[in-house]
């Protein structure tokens, strides 16, 4: 095992690296209050996509010609910006799907949640989280953990210390979805009654109920990703979408029936799913459109830094999905 041995560089020899390496910059202060501000680590991940490779597609570490420091910080607040406009469609998803859990296992059992033998899957529910798990504990142990953790950091909220004061303390479905991250609301559904995630993922476009409970869990990874900050653009992630059969999806993502697992695990394949999914469920959503206008900002480096290396297809532009049509709310 090799002692990793690089020292700790100054800002100024961190710029005078770039420069020896083929990344020169047009203005010293505003070079070093990027470093500053972003990392020279941080940057590494969007300076590496500058990076020359050889005939074999081994990395080497000079930059190809034409490369800059600016164009590389162009990129990190392009991604900056990218998460935000993402975000903001995860979180008008994670709201839709709280309002169908709360509706469909309210109608079953207001404290369904707390019910796993009754309202919910208890098969799922009572599965081995981990072999390796010294307790033993199910996969709903825990996520019941986590639930009241959540609990717990929200007992301050009005809604939830009137549940306390003036019952027995425990939340309804329709309160409990308030406390309730991303991460818990997809695994809660994942418990769900079959019936019942038929009756939810219907309200979202698909036709098979696998393929929804698949893209909750990807929307998910991509909402923590976003949340943490970390580099997203050109990212390929943990999940594959499952592939896209023609007649059983929106027709609008007919265009990704046949692509191949690593486009499936591209940003671009996940935001189309997002747009789909949001769109279906809500009629008014601009996401669609603001996540284009975003998209089209990609700093022009040519055959550097490209939307094929977000997965989007030559002709994305084009595509009815991208040029959705909200419907006007009424006055």
């Amino acid at each position: 095992m090799v002692t990793y041995d690089k020292p700790h560089l100054t800002y100024e020899q961190q710029l005078a690296r770039l420069v020896e390496r083929g990344m020169p910059y047009r203005d010293h202060a505003a070079a070093l209050s990027s470093l500053k501000r972003t990392g020279y680590y941080r940057l590494s991940a969007y300076t590496y996509s500058f990076r020359k490779r050889d005939a074999d597609g081994v990395v080497e570490s000079q930059f190809v010609d034409g490369s800059s420091l600016e164009a590389a910080v162009d990129l990190h607040d392009f991604d900056v910006k990218l998460r935000a406009t993402l975000l903001a469609g995860l979180e008008a998803f994670e709201v839709a799907l709280r309002v169908q859990i709360a509706y469909t296992l309210g109608r079953r059992d207001k404290y369904g949640h707390l019910d796993p033998e009754n309202a919910l899957d208890g098969g799922f529910c009572g599965h081995p989280a981990d072999s390796s798990d010294p307790g033993g504990r199910t996969r709903y142990d825990i996520w019941l953990t986590k639930y009241d953790k959540r609990c717990k950091d929200a007992e301050r909220e009005d809604f939830v210390k009137h549940f306390k004061e003036k019952y027995d303390g425990r939340l309804p479905i329709w309160a409990a979805t308030e406390v309730m991250d991303l991460g818990l609301i997809a695994r809660l559904y994942g418990f769900l009654l079959r019936d019942d995630r038929v009756k939810i993922s219907r309200n979202f476009g698909p036709r098979r109920e696998p393929d929804f409970r698949a893209w909750t869990k990807s929307l998910n990874l991509l909402r923590n990703h976003c949340a943490h900050g970390d580099r997203i653009w050109n990212r390929s992630f943990t999940y594959t979408l499952p592939e896209f059969a023609t007649g059983a999806i929106d027709s609008r993502l007919d265009h990704l029936a046949s692509s191949p697992d690593l486009m499936r695990r591209k940003l671009y394949s996940l935001a189309a799913v997002l747009a789909s999914v949001l769109t279906t469920v809500d009629p008014y959503s601009n996401w669609p459109r603001s996540f284009a206008t975003q998209a089209k900002k990609l700093p022009g480096v040519p055959q550097v830094v490209t939307h094929q290396m977000m997965g989007f297809p030559s002709d994305w532009q084009e595509l009815e999905l991208w040029k959705y049509q909200p419907v006007a709310r009424g006055r």
